[in-house]
């Protein structure tokens, strides 16, 4: 998967929740949590225990950044 926003961009440098409203935007519909970690992991290239270790932040700055919906049954979207 390519995020047009972040072309030449070094992959390192970007925060989870960047990817994952970047993502969102490139989609353009919900995507349920688990999902939307895949493609996080896959794009940036973290093994597991990378993720892990982010996961606790990425949750919380998914539910305090307000450009963020939760629309239940796990589902993500964009307000």
């Amino acid at each position: 998967m390519e995020l047009k926003a972040f072309e030449g961009q070094n992959r390192e440098e970007l925060s989870l929740i960047e990817v994952a409203h970047e993502i969102l935007v490139q989609k353009g519909d919900v995507i349920e949590f688990n999902e939307l970690l895949i493609m996080i992991q896959e794009y940036l290239d973290l093994n597991e225990a990378q993720l892990e270790a982010n996961l606790v932040r990425f949750y919380t700055d998914l539910n305090i950044d307000g450009r963020f919906i939760s629309l239940g049954d796990n589902r993500w979207g964009l307000r």
